[in-house]
C-alpha cells in the first residue's frame, strides 16, 4: 500500500522526533489521509500534545499506543481516518522502534514547523536538525549577539546568513544573551 511505504520512508529519515511527526501529520493531512491526528506522550504525571492537525473529531477516532522497546507506554496516536487499523498499528510498531522518540532531554529547546510556506527560511545542509523555535530572533536588538550579521550602510543589522537561531544547540546561547542583556544576571 502506498500509504505504508510513503509513511515508513519518513520514519526512516531517523530524525529529532517532532520533525518526523510533524512531517507524518503535515503528509497524512496534505493527501486527506485524515481528518484529525494526534500525538499524545506521557512524561511524569502530564500528556503533552506533541503534534495535530486538522478538525477536532473524537467520532470513530482511533487509538493507537505506543511503547518504548522496555513495553512501557510511551504515548498514544488519536487519529481520524480512513486507513486501515492493522496498518496504524504496523506503522506505530516501525514508529517506537526507531531512536527519535527517546530524546527527551530538552524537548522545549527544539521544535519546527514544515508546514510553514517558507522551510527552512535558511539554506542548510540538513532539515532534520533546522530549529524554527526562535522563528524570529530574540537577539536581533543586542548588538553583540554572536551570530553571523553585517551592517548594512544604514546601520540595519543584516542577518540572512545567520543560522545562530536555528542551530539545535543554540538555545542555552540565545537564553543566556537574553538574561545579560536584561541585566537579570
Amino acid at each position: 500500500m502506498e500509504i505504508k511505504e510513503n509513511l515508513k520512508s519518513i520514519i526512516g529519515k531517523d530524525g529529532h522526533y517532532l520533525a518526523v511527526l510533524n512531517e507524518i501529520n503535515s503528509f497524512l493531512y496534505n493527501d486527506e489521509y485524515v481528518k484529525y491526528s494526534a500525538f499524545y506522550f506521557h512524561r511524569g504525571e502530564k500528556d503533552y500534545l506533541v503534534a495535530s492537525v486538522g478538525e477536532w473529531s473524537m467520532v470513530d477516532t482511533i487509538k493507537v499506543e505506543l511503547y518504548k522497546r522496555d513495553e512501557t507506554l510511551l504515548g498514544y496516536w488519536l487519529i481520524d481516518t480512513h486507513i486501515p487499523v492493522a496498518d496504524l498499528i504496523e506503522i506505530a510498531s516501525l514508529m517506537t522502534k526507531t531512536l527519535f522518540f527517546d530524546e527527551w532531554e530538552q524537548n522545549y529547546a527544539f521544535t519546527q514547523n514544515r508546514g510553514c510556506e517558507y522551510f527552512p527560511c535558511h539554506k542548510i545542509k540538513d532539515e532534520n536538525s533546522f530549529n524554527c523555535l526562535f522563528c524570529y530572533c530574540p537577539l536581533y536588538p543586542i548588538p553583540e549577539c554572536g551570530g553571523n550579521f553585517t551592517l548594512l550602510k544604514n546601520g540595519i543589522k543584516d542577518c540572512s546568513h545567520c543560522l545562530l537561531p536555528h542551530r539545535k544547540e543554540s538555545y542555552d546561547h540565545i537564553i543566556s544573551k537574553l538574561i545579560s542583556y536584561q541585566g537579570l544576571k
